[in-house]
């Protein structure tokens, strides 16, 4: 049973709408659109999925040894010789020069392992454990990609707002520029003001350059992930806004990730491979009962034996029961081996358990903090900006000197880029909460835009 889909039915099934292609990267593109083309595309999904696929080839009666095996073979010999004979019952001595015969074998065998004390069983058991581990195996790496990918997504989202900041910041910088010029032209303004006002606005404008070159590196960066190919005249607009999802129950992504996390069901399935490991040693130990057939056909012609000629035709089998008494205790050996094996599988186990609900509190705790500093810097934003707002106002009629005014337009600007920093950080918890539950992928692609 399957329990995780391949990658092409998990677009079918969560996606509306098509991966991006080259010729659509001028288009403005949302989250879920971003995770269908990852989940398309990259490579490293594409290897894990080839690499699930694989287990579930290797799954079959014939590997786990239920099925026998089935070959025909065919034989011709001939020889010339000089043969001298003498028989038991005469004391002549024939003598043949350029004796000949020739022999020529026609059959098909069949070999089948009828019991080997359980062992094929557990080599089926071991099989379908294997197929689930690639599963979710696959499963961890998509679970991945769509955390990586959603984390820059929602860093271009936030550098993208940065830069809308600053081109506000700018605009102001520039009205600035343009009251200083009046009001030196009319010789209410120092000359000192005129050049503090140049300065503050390619400072601006140096800010802007920069923000807009790590936008355009973030989004090269992502186009990597995709696995689609970028170029200088490609760039494309996200046209998502960052929402902080409902209020995440700490005991539902415990509850779900015991359920769902699928390193814990690789840690799970590897237990019972070592589990089964045991099993498949202690099958050493009952006896082996083993069928064998054939028929076929054999033709000899001689001028020299006791036959000259000889035909056979027809089947045989034989039915062999072998039992290992005793080789040198190494059945033992791999018993005791492998029960330690199964140990060291329980501990890890454990250990991955305890990890993960440790992850959990921790990104949790993290997830709460952040969900105060983001109602706490939304509102510095707001005044900050009333500040800047007032500042301009008061620098318009005079009323405020330019150290006063550039202070609040300062202010604005890292309180903006805070509250924009605290508000990606919570988007970072809850994809980290999401991952740990299991439920990331399913979760985030099925978001509204």
């Amino acid at each position: 049973m399957q329990l995780y889909k391949t990658i092409s039915t998990i677009i079918v099934s969560f996606i509306i709408g098509a991966p991006i292609l080259a010729q659509d990267l001028n288009d403005s593109l949302n989250l879920k659109v971003v995770l269908a083309t990852a989940l398309e595309n990259n490579f490293s999904i594409r290897i894990n999925n080839n690499n699930m696929e694989i287990n579930k080839t290797n799954n079959t009666l014939g590997n786990a040894g239920f099925l026998p095996t089935i070959g025909v073979q065919s034989s011709y010999s001939s020889a010339h010789k000089d043969v001298e004979q003498k028989f038991f019952n005469s004391d002549e001595i024939r003598t043949i020069e350029d004796g000949k015969r020739d022999v020529f074998d026609l059959r098909g065998g069949l070999n089948w392992t009828l019991f080997d004390g359980m062992g094929m069983f557990v080599s089926k058991q071991q099989l379908n454990e294997f197929e689930q581990m690639g599963e979710f195996t696959a499963k961890i790496a998509i679970d991945n990609i769509v955390a990586s990918v959603s984390d820059l997504h929602y860093s271009i989202v936030v550098e993208e707002s940065k830069l809308k900041v600053l081109e506000e910041v700018l605009e102001v910088s520039d009205q600035r520029k343009k009251i200083v010029k009046d009001k030196y032209d009319a010789g209410r303004a120092s000359y000192q003001e005129h050049l503090a006002a140049q300065v503050d606005y390619n400072a601006d404008k140096s800010l802007l350059i920069r923000q807009e070159n790590l936008v355009k590196q973030q989004k090269i960066t992502l186009l990597n992930m995709l696995a689609v190919e970028a170029d200088l005249n490609v760039s494309y607009n996200t046209n998502d806004s960052l929402k902080v999802l409902e209020l995440i129950n700490l005991q539902d992504v415990i509850m779900r990730s015991s359920l769902n996390n699928p390193s814990l069901l690789v840690a799970q399935r590897e237990q019972n491979i070592a589990y089964l490991g045991i099993k498949k040693v202690q099958a050493e130990q009952f006896p082996a009962l083993n069928f064998a057939a054939d028929y076929g056909y054999m033709y000899s012609d001689a001028s020299y034996g006791n036959l000259s000629l000889s035909k056979e035709f027809g089947l045989s089998y034989a039915f062999t029961l072998s039992w290992n008494i005793y080789d040198g205790s190494n059945v033992k050996r791999r018993k005791k081996v492998a029960q330690i094996e199964h140990e060291n599988s329980l501990l890890a186990m454990q250990e991955r358990e305890l990890q993960l609900k440790n992850e959990i509190i921790l990104a949790y705790q993290n997830y709460q903090n952040n969900l105060i500093l983001v109602d706490l810097e939304s509102d510095n934003r707001k005044i900050a900006e009333q500040n800047a707002t007032i500042a301009l106002d008061r620098y318009k009629v005079g009323r405020s000197d330019f150290i006063e005014f550039r202070q609040m337009q300062t202010n604005y600007a890292e309180a903006s880029n805070r509250y924009l920093d605290a508000l990606y950080t919570v988007k970072l918890n809850e994809n980290e909460l999401l991952r740990l539950s299991g439920d990331i992928t399913k979760t985030l692609l099925m978001l509204d835009n």
